[in-house]
């Protein structure tokens, strides 16, 4: 008796592993979208994840963004990333690399510009910083609309705050952060 509870062990040890194995892992390459000023003087700051956007048939395209609305988080120093961060940005640099808010908009020519976006870009890629906001968008690309999916709202002392209700749909203004990242994410050749 037990070697079969020793069998069955294995075997449930040997499944879950080879599903874990096969898990496709997604990691996030967070694109700078816009800005946007808020109360107080603050700024937020808003990126949605390239390697996360899914298209469907129908034209609707899901994808994630996050927002960072903190000042002091987003430009501190002492992140164990922080070497990591400069050099990622330098690199993309140096490869002549467009971010793809730079192909939309035509504030964005100037050579200052661009290197403000990739190193924001590299700065939101860092796992130590915590946005403030996620938020999941559906934007429907014919008809240049957009609803809200998911949100997650991270507290200042820590926890979160989560709700996954579908929005209204809105039509989407021009010259807004939604007009970029419509622009982008509905162009495959631009995310």
């Amino acid at each position: 008796m037990d070697k079969s509870i020793n069998n069955i062990a294995l075997g449930i040890a040997t499944l879950s592993l080879m599903c874990l194995l096969s898990l496709n892992v997604h990691a996030a390459d967070w694109k700078y979208f816009g800005g946007a000023p808020l109360d107080g003087g603050k700024v937020g700051v808003t990126f949605y994840d390239a390697e996360g956007v899914e298209q469907s048939p129908d034209g609707h395209v899901k994808t994630w963004t996050k927002v960072f609305t903190d000042e002091v988080e987003f430009n501190r120093t002492d992140t164990e990333n922080t070497k990591k961060v400069v050099e990622e940005a330098a690199d993309r640099i140096v490869k002549g690399y467009v971010p793809p808010y730079c192909l939309v908009r035509e504030n964005c020519p100037k050579y200052d510009d661009v290197i403000n976006v990739i190193t924001f870009e590299s700065i939101a890629n860092d796992p130590d910083r915590q946005p403030r906001l996620r938020i999941l968008y559906e934007i429907d690309c014919g008809k240049k609309m957009i609803r809200t999916l998911s949100t997650i709202l991270y507290k200042k002392g820590g926890g979160s705050e989560s709700g996954s209700a579908p929005g209204n749909w809105g039509y989407i203004s021009p010259e807004t952060n939604a007009d970029a990242l419509c622009k982008i994410v509905c162009t495959p050749k631009r995310r």
